[in-house]
């Protein structure tokens, strides 16, 4: 991982330093504007064994899930409350006025067709989840950043201290203890301290905690230090 970010960053400097304005474009004002944007969506990530690669990988999902609730549905919210519109409801949420009749044979009136709204259905809200992955000080990514602190930290002791941290995700049942139903093909019969399971709002995702301390300490090799 540090083998890449060292050539990332090194790609990013040499992109910035193409695309900046001379010194004499930048001093007299004459230095038009010149950027790359890019757009990397994620695709979600269930394998048969899921690292800590999927849950960051997973965990940037959550974000992009949040950020399209707050900006497109939570600020359409707003705009209609603001405009004195009622209440906003997606498009799915509408029905005919005609299924809202009990009688079967109740007479059709003109407007009958029109769509008639129905009680605003909650958008679903993954701020629980969130709050669980990067909450401090006693989050999923703040217990493991404590534990790599450890001289003697290990999968184990992460995956018991992020139990013991977290008691109103388990009641939420945002965390759950790892599933070894043996239809579940492909994955390893995990102990209850080896790994855990995540509410994500695509579906849940269990995880095996195997190397998440190795991996998030990230240390170079000799021979690349």
């Amino acid at each position: 991982m540090a083998l890449y970010q060292a050539v990332f960053d090194a790609a990013l400097r040499f992109v910035n330093a193409v695309l900046a304005p001379s010194d004499a474009a930048a001093a007299d004002g004459t230095a038009a504007s010149r950027g790359i944007a890019l757009l990397d969506v994620f695709g979600f990530e269930v394998l048969p064994t899921n690292s800590l690669e999927q849950l960051l990988i997973n965990y940037t999902n959550e974000k992009l899930h949040e950020h399209f609730l707050r900006c497109t549905l939570r600020e359409e919210e707003r705009v209609y409350a603001a405009e004195g519109l009622g209440a906003f409801v997606p498009p799915a949420a509408a029905v005919p006025a005609t299924s809202l009749s009990s009688s079967p044979t109740a007479p059709r009136s003109s407007s009958a067709a029109s769509p008639v709204p129905k009680a605003k259905p909650p958008a679903k809200d993954n701020e629980a989840l969130l709050r669980l992955l990067e909450g401090r000080p006693s989050g999923l990514l703040s217990c493991l950043e404590s534990t790599c602190r450890l001289p003697n930290g290990n999968d184990t002791g992460f995956v018991r201290d992020l139990f013991a941290s977290n008691d109103r995700a388990r009641k939420e049942n945002t965390l759950r203890p790892p599933r070894n139903a043996a239809a579940i093909a492909g994955r390893r019969a995990l102990k209850p301290d080896e790994g855990f399971q995540l509410a994500h709002f695509h579906s849940a995702v269990q995880y095996d905690a195997h190397a998440f301390v190795a991996k998030n300490r990230d240390v170079l090799s000799v021979s690349l230090a």
